[in-house]
């Protein structure tokens, strides 16, 4: 193909991707989520538990499954 036929046909190659923006609420733990999800052992866990839950949420709202490997792994 010619540059002519590839300046025409490169931009109207994005028309049919339509993406989806999902936009979620602020995640702000209250006492109950630190109750239910925190053992209160360990106050250098907490930032664990809160970034767990977060992903979760995100999984679950994407439609993705949770991975927990690591960049060694990869």
């Amino acid at each position: 193909m010619s540059i002519w036929q590839w300046s025409f046909l490169i931009p109207f190659m994005n028309v049919i991707v339509m993406p989806e923006l999902l936009e979620m609420p602020v995640f702000k733990p209250n006492d109950y989520f630190w109750k239910k999800y925190w053992d209160g052992k360990n106050e250098e866990d907490k930032w664990k538990v809160f970034a767990n839950a977060v992903r979760g949420a995100m999984a679950e709202c994407g439609g993705l499954e949770l991975s927990d490997s690591v960049q060694e792994d990869k």
